[in-house]
């Protein structure tokens, strides 16, 4: 058999025998067997595994690239996507903004979403406190889901923050350590 392009993992072999299932599988690097593995379980702990990947997304609240899903409600918005980046950009005068998004699902149009910076702070200055407002609708709607967009910006706030917390009310929605972008 020839090998297979340099970094490749192949499946060579498998078998079924009564309730264990066997697997062979090989590691090529440059034409040479890096890595041989045999690896037998059973047919049962198979397919609970193959189950609890398939519904993994669905329980955790993650979606397979890794992001969070619709499972924070705040009043009548399911919020989700949550993310906050400082902006350090190199450069003279480049901006050193503090960004945090979010995504709101609700059930028609005419809502309006909105973060405010929470007043007072807390008492650790690295953490920046953010309020989601979620506004219903003040007369006719259109009676189908409408996704939104929630945005913030701390101008000058990059080098001032490791952390954000995002209350609905006096309860703490999520809290996101600020992901540093240059």
């Amino acid at each position: 058999m020839a090998n297979p392009t340099s970094g490749t993992l192949r499946h060579c072999a498998s078998s079924t025998i009564g309730f264990l299932w066997t697997t062979h599988v090989d590691l090529w690097l440059n034409g040479k067997t890096l890595i041989c593995a045999m690896k037998t379980i059973s047919l049962f702990s198979a397919t609970m595994i193959s189950l609890l990947l398939l519904l993994l997304p669905a329980c955790t609240g993650i979606d397979w690239e890794g992001k969070q899903a619709w499972q924070l409600r705040c009043h009548d918005a399911q919020t989700g996507y949550w993310k906050a980046w400082a902006n350090l950009q190199p450069g003279p005068g480049g901006p050193k903004d503090l960004h945090v998004t979010a995504k709101a699902e609700v059930n028609s149009g005419g809502w309006e979403v909105k973060l405010t910076k929470r007043s007072p702070q807390g008492i650790n200055p690295r953490i920046l406190q953010l309020e989601l407002h979620v506004t219903s609708p003040s007369g006719p709607a259109t009676q189908v889901k409408t996704e939104l967009d929630v945005k913030y910006t701390e101008k000058g706030g990059a080098p001032l923050f490791d952390k954000v917390e995002v209350f609905c009310g006096e309860r703490l929605l999520t809290t996101k350590l600020v992901e540093q972008v240059h």
